[in-house]
């Protein structure tokens, strides 16, 4: 599946709380947002370096859907956690980077990182077999940059959700020096599915909850909704499509989705030909 986990014999919590101090006490990252569900012993934590992902996003802008990165605790089923996250050559190959130099850079850091934390060894999960980009989902926008994410945040109001945390890569990256443009990822949460992402697959939190929507700027003035295809990453985990967390959560991402389509074709743009 291209994750790498280790096992620690403290709580999620507690495992939580020390990548946190990990991660604060590296001079070279930054700690950006954390998910904590304590009734369901989950937690994520969000991190990064913006001179490590920007040039994987200048080659592939897509990658930012998965950056900045994560790493998950959750119950082992007794007293201790388990701390996972997605390796650096997952995203190579889910992102044609291969042979990107961040690459290496990122499998170092965080397998130092997560054994750091745990103090066992970092295993890997066997391998799936996928092509490039198969784990994204698209739809083309005909507005500016603002417009359309404008519209991803009415298409989540409008569904009684709330944004869980923005983060505007674009700006990140242009504030360390580079060139990158327009791009923002939204992460949404439905505190009512939690409970029935966490029944259904507990590493489901890594990538696929909350749910995320990435809009993007090519360059060349096209805008982009990406996000995550839901059967991709079920497919990924061996996960039954026909599951209720499926459902719910194809339900709370098509509800979205439909919001951005009505607004796209409906609101004349200011700024672009329709």
């Amino acid at each position: 599946m291209g994750m790498e986990y280790s096992v620690s014999g403290s709580d999620p919590g507690r495992t939580l709380e020390l990548l946190v101090e990990n991660i604060e006490n590296n001079p070279k990252l930054k700690s950006l947002a954390t998910y904590e569900d304590q009734d369901l012993k989950i937690g994520i934590h969000f991190f990064g370096n913006p001179k490590v992902g920007t040039p994987l996003m200048q080659i592939n802008p897509r990658v930012a859907l998965d950056l900045p990165q994560r790493m998950l605790s959750y119950t082992d089923g007794s007293n201790g956690s388990i701390l996972v996250y997605n390796s650096g050559d997952y995203l190579a190959k889910a992102y044609g980077l291969k042979g990107a130099e961040s690459i290496d850079m990122i499998n170092k850091a965080l397998s130092g990182i997560n054994a750091s934390v745990t103090g066992d060894e970092v295993r890997s999960t066997k391998g799936a077999n996928f092509g490039t980009n198969k784990g994204v989902g698209r739809i083309s926008s005909n507005k500016n940059f603002r417009e359309s994410y404008q519209l991803v945040l009415e298409g989540i109001s409008q569904n009684g959700y709330k944004a869980f945390k923005e983060i505007d890569h674009g700006e990140n990256a242009r504030n360390n020096g580079f060139e990158l443009p327009n791009t923002r990822l939204l992460m949404v949460e439905d505190p009512e599915l939690s409970q029935l992402v966490d029944k259904t697959d507990h590493s489901l939190f890594l990538d696929v909850y909350p749910l995320k929507f990435l809009v993007w700027d090519d360059g060349n003035g096209k805008i982009t909704v990406s996000f995550h295809r839901l059967e991709f990453h079920f497919a990924r985990r061996k996960l039954n499509t026909n599951s209720r967390g499926f459902i719910e959560l194809k339900r709370m991402q098509s509800g979205i989705l439909e919001g951005v389509k009505k607004g796209r074709d409906a609101l004349p743009s200011k700024d672009l030909p329709s």
